[in-house]
Order: structure tokens, then sequence, then C-alpha cells
């Protein structure tokens, strides 16, 4: 008896940055733009791999969304609401353009916000900076997310900032190469069906000119 199939990972983690991570849970490009935060549930599930909740966070926020679901489902559309923003903000900067100024303003609120409730804490293994919540707070993740955003902003880097080169892929990435010449957000799915698009277009050029099929 064969082994079962393996499910397909829900996420993958290919931007180099928290806030790019968050903002590839979603293609804004293709037909099908693949959304991953489908509801609450996700949302969490995500913030916990990425280790921005512990395990008593999620069972308090899966228990607190059952009990009150229209505000985590205004919770979900907060967070994708953010995530549409800072994409704008930040697909701009990788093209070379300015970003538009409400986004910018919007991102600094979301700042200010997350600084006011942002605080140094000594946990046994050095300091760290942690973002405390109320017990009713179904978005606890997103101070970290926009602090993060405004950290690669600020970061000197923006060079490094890319989005995909991909037909019809959106995602972001921080490109850590060292010639800085990253072109995909992952080889296995933007890179290889480009190369198959060339392989296929050179064979048709082939065929068209009666060409022998040769090597490619």
């Amino acid at each position: 008896m064969s082994a079962a199939k393996k499910p397909a990972p829900k996420f993958e983690f290919v931007g180099g940055w928290l806030c790019l991570d968050f903002l590839n849970t979603i293609n804004y490009a293709g037909a099908d733009q693949n959304e991953r935060l489908k509801g609450y549930a996700d949302l969490v599930d995500w913030s916990q791999q990425v280790e921005l909740l512990a395990a008593f966070d999620v069972d308090r926020l899966l228990a607190e969304a059952e009990r009150r679901p229209a505000d985590a489902l205004n919770a979900l559309q907060r967070a994708r609401d953010l995530r549409l923003m800072l994409h704008r903000l930040f697909s701009a900067v990788a093209f070379g353009h300015p970003p538009a100024g409400a986004d910018v303003a919007t991102l600094d609120g979301e700042l200010q916000a997350a600084l006011a409730r942002r605080h140094l804490v000594w946990t046994g293994d050095g300091f760290h900076w942690e973002w405390p919540t109320g017990a009713g707070d179904l978005h606890p993740m997103l101070p970290p997310l926009v602090w993060s955003a405004g950290e690669l902003l600020t970061s000197g880097q923006l060079a490094r900032l890319k989005r995909c080169s991909g037909d019809g892929c959106s995602w972001l990435f921080y490109d850590r190469s060292k010639n800085q010449s990253r072109r995909w957000c992952m080889m296995a799915h933007c890179g290889n069906r480009a190369k198959a698009r060339r392989h296929y277009a050179r064979r048709q050029e082939r065929a068209e000119n009666h060409e022998p099929p040769g090597e490619t």
C-alpha cells in the first residue's frame, strides 16, 4: 500500500522578513488570488507558525473567536486591510516608485499605536520587545507585523526589496544573495514556470523555422 500523500503546505515563508511573509499570504496579481487567510483560524495558524503566538495564545484566541465570531471576522478583515495597504506601499518601493502618501500616513499611525504598546522585558535569556495585549484582543499579531514593516523600510537596504518576476505573481522578497540576482519568490514555482515557457518558446521557434530540435 502506497504511503498517503502529504497535503500541500498552507504557508510558504520565502520573504526574508516577517512583514513580507505576511504579505505573501495572498497573490494580488493572479486570476486566482489563492487567499491563504480564508478565516480567522488561518490568521492564528500563520501567526503561530512564525512564532508570534505561543500555544496558550492560540487556544485563547480560538476560544475567544468562537465566543465572538463577529469580532473575529472584524479582526481578520483588519489584518487583510493592513496587508493590502502594506503590499501597495512595498510594491511601489520595489519598483522604485514613490509610495502613496495616504499609505505612508496609515502605516505611521499604526506604528505610533504599536509603539505605545511596546515594552522592554527580561526573559532570562536576554532582553526582548513584547506587545502586551488585553484578554479580549483578537489581533495581537498586528503590532509586531507593523513594526517589522517599519524596520524594513528604515533599514537602508531597500535595494534588496524585490517583487517576483514571475508572470501573475505579486509576492515580495528581500534578496539576500551576494550579487542581488534573485528574481523569483521560489525557483520551484515561478522560476520553473518561466524556464518551461522559455523552453516551449524555443521549440516553437525551431518548429516554425524547420530546424532540428537540438539541445536546449
